[in-house]
């Protein structure tokens, strides 16, 4: 066994001790994805665990579903098994880079839930690492920004794995040719309309003229990984001893808690509370933060506010975070699990067909008041009102937990916030 090898499944014994018996890898058909799945497959024999290939069909080329069935047949000499998923988009797309990548997490998030699945393994390595911190850079990015992709970050309910990021692309290059294996080139890794290949073609110039090599920039991004890992903690402990999250998952906290804080701590405990009461993945934009952390200090002049996918108010001497359900899209119920809006974790009892979960909405609420009287008398706000999660039929509303309501079979088996899964 080479040592390439051994190095790998050295990292693969750290970052999957805990791994149930299925584990999903994202597969471009590029040479970083393939031999990260080759590779895994071989541990995973050793391991007991089985391996699932998914190759998500972006459908912006004419040659991507052939590429995908490629990927397969190439999978198949090592029985692995194989998905492809298709992302279906309208023709005209604003940002390829930023929906393309969006939609790609979405579908295997979706996919992984419904099977079972909670770790994916990721391809990226050393060299995506140095050109993600440049990108970072030139976009003015804090301590966060900077810090690039950890090796295991949470996305949603699944575990981003990323066991190749000390390891450059010539290594992993070497290691397919070793075993006579092709790969797909994707034509965009040479397209300059891309900011990751303009930054890719620079790299050479930058070490060449400033010493600026992608060892230097992955290592000065491991360095911006620890400080960041230091506020997290403390942010993390801060969060334990001061904030409230109610059966909903929503939040209050005291407007004292805000006037004591430094404004790192602050930015940073406000990104955390808003990410989980919107199931949101990315922080907000800085500029409209620092604004935000200006307004909510003073409590006396703060007016309910609509800010990163939540309604901010302030009421009984504490502040609300409540989810904003202008962009909660209903989701039809497929298995017997899911995530919903980012943030509930559903399971359903048998019969789910032909349902989906949503929340009430303000008509929905209306619909249920005028079913019975007594609902008028529930003491809860507004927001908390129409974010009730539901179970629909053909636009019918058939079960809501929160008020004991079902017409017919219960359809939800549980409910749980997933922040506190």
């Amino acid at each position: 066994m080479n040592n390439f090898k051994l190095k790998i499944f050295d990292k693969f014994d750290e970052l999957l001790a805990e791994s149930n018996s299925r584990i999903a890898v994202g597969v471009s058909g590029g040479a970083d994805s393939l031999a990260l799945v080759i590779l895994a497959k071989e541990w995973a024999d050793k391991n007991d665990k089985e391996v699932i290939a998914i190759t998500v069909d972006h459908n912006l080329r004419k040659e991507s579903a052939k590429e995908a069935w490629q990927v397969g047949k190439w999978l198949d000499k090592y029985e692995i098994s194989h998905v492809v998923l298709k992302w279906e988009h309208e023709k005209e797309i604003k940002n390829i880079e930023e929906d393309a990548r969006f939609a790609r997490y979405e579908l295997i998030e979706e996919f992984t839930v419904n099977e079972g699945i909670e770790d994916v393994l990721i391809g990226h390595h050393k060299n995506d690492q140095a050109e993600t911190f440049l990108m970072r850079l030139q976009r003015g990015s804090g301590i966060d920004g900077l810090s690039c992709m950890s090796e295991k970050s949470k996305r949603g309910s699944i575990n981003l794995i990323r066991p190749l990021l000390g390891f450059n692309r010539e290594e992993i290059q070497e290691y397919l040719t070793s075993i006579n294996q092709e790969w797909v080139e994707d034509p965009h890794n040479e397209s300059d309309d891309f900011l990751r290949v303009r930054v890719r073609k620079i790299l050479p110039i930058l070490e060449k003229e400033l010493g600026l090599s992608i060892e230097v920039l992955s290592d000065t991004a491991s360095h911006m990984q620890r400080a960041r890992n230091y506020f997290d903690d403390k942010v993390a402990k801060i969060f334990k001893n001061n904030v409230k999250i109610d059966e909903f998952g929503f939040i209050t906290i005291a407007p004292k808690l805000i006037k004591d804080l430094d404004d790192e701590l602050g930015f940073r405990l406000l990104v955390k509370i808003f990410n989980i009461v919107s199931g949101g993945i990315y922080p907000p934009r800085f500029k409209r933060l620092e604004r935000f952390f200006s307004d909510i200090k003073n409590e006396n002049q703060f007016n309910k506010q609509t800010f990163a996918g939540c309604n901010v108010f302030y009421k009984s001497g504490v502040y609300h975070f409540v989810r904003e359900i202008a962009n909660i899209k209903s989701a039809r119920i497929v298995a017997n699990k899911m995530i919903f809006d980012n943030r509930i974790s559903l399971y359903f009892n048998d019969g789910f067909e032909d349902c989906e979960v949503s929340i009430l909405g303000d008509s929905g609420w209306k619909y249920m008041t005028s079913l019975n009287s007594k609902y008028k008398n529930i003491k809860l706000d507004y927001d908390r009102k129409v974010n009730l999660v539901c179970v629909k039929k053909k636009n019918k509303i058939i079960e809501v937990p929160y008020l004991e309501y079902c017409d017919g079979k219960e359809v939800i088996k549980e409910i749980k916030i997933v922040s506190s899964c």
